[in-house]
């Protein structure tokens, strides 16, 4: 019973990190949306929707597809890498507009044509050298000289070539991408069988167990083991108990998330001692030890 306990502990900081992972993504995904990056705020509520316990497990049931702890981790990555571009896309576009804003001016009224102002620093350059001198002043001839002058300080400004404001490109959401539902058969792994059996004779004393695992909508794993002596009915008890537990735990890490458990204990001349089955549509477990007696 002492090694169920890390079993626990490590399936709970699991979950507790899924959670806390899939809440920041789905806020994430809200504050992208509220800034216009629609996209990208799908992607982070998808990611968040893979990471939470409940939404994953409806979806893997929607899909009728069994995603293991690797794959789920590499989907988020991928989605947040995702996600992390197309952000940084809209944010390069959206600067750019910006900038192409303040390049703009209205048009001169100096001259009253229709020339456009591109800055006024031109301007204040070229005006002290048409500023008109004392001698220029006195005689009424020169007044129109000076007119003149003043009518073709805005001839300097069309030289200065203003900048073309660029046109923004529209912002085209890419097309997701479809993932392919894998059609390949859930499966308990050999490694994974060999050590539920070494758990097995460790927790009965039975040199003789068997491992079967039945594909099915969630999968059934059984377990057969044979003892020589007679144990007591509490003895029993908890080691088919101890048994459903960890058959479910490692087959999660097989990537069956929660399957049908049956635990047979009998003589080794065929006689049954106690049966234990787990239901995962109920999610109860029921063992029977009457038949264990002497």
């Amino acid at each position: 019973m002492d090694e169920i306990q890390p079993e626990k502990k490590k399936n709970t900081i699991k979950v507790s990190l899924r959670w806390v992972f899939g809440i920041l993504f789905l806020m994430a995904g809200l504050g992208a949306i509220l800034n216009l990056s629609l996209f990208s705020g799908l992607i982070y509520i998808l990611a968040g929707v893979i990471s939470i316990p409940p939404t994953a497990s409806a979806l893997e049931k929607k899909i009728n597809f069994n995603v293991s702890g690797a794959a789920r981790f590499i989907a988020v990555f991928v989605l947040l890498m995702t996600a992390a571009a197309t952000a940084s896309h809209v944010d390069t576009v959206t600067s750019v507009n910006n900038s192409t804003n303040a390049i703009a001016a209205p048009p001169s009224s100096d001259s009253g044509s229709d020339a456009l102002a591109v800055s006024s620093e031109p301007t204040h350059v070229a005006t002290p050298t048409l500023t008109p001198t004392p001698e220029v002043t006195e005689t009424s001839a020169s007044i129109p000289e000076v007119t003149e002058a003043s009518e073709t300080t805005p001839v300097i400004t069309p030289e200065v070539t203003p900048t073309p404001t660029p046109t923004p490109t529209p912002d085209v959401a890419p097309t997701p991408e479809e993932t392919p539902i894998s059609k390949t058969t859930m499966q308990f792994s050999e490694s994974k069988e060999e050590q539920l059996i070494g758990y097995v004779k460790d927790y009965s004393g039975s040199d003789d167990v068997k491992v079967t695992f039945i594909p099915s909508e969630k999968g059934m794993l059984a377990v057969d083991y044979y003892l020589e002596v007679i144990p007591d009915q509490t003895k029993l008890n908890d080691d088919i108990a101890s048994i459903i537990i960890l058959s479910k735990s490692l087959a999660g890490e097989s990537g069956i998330p929660n399957p049908d458990v049956s635990v047979c204990a009998m003589l080794k001349g065929g006689k049954p001692l106690g049966i234990g089955n787990y239901y995962s549509s109920t999610e109860k477990t029921d063992i029977d030890v009457s038949d264990c007696h002497l």
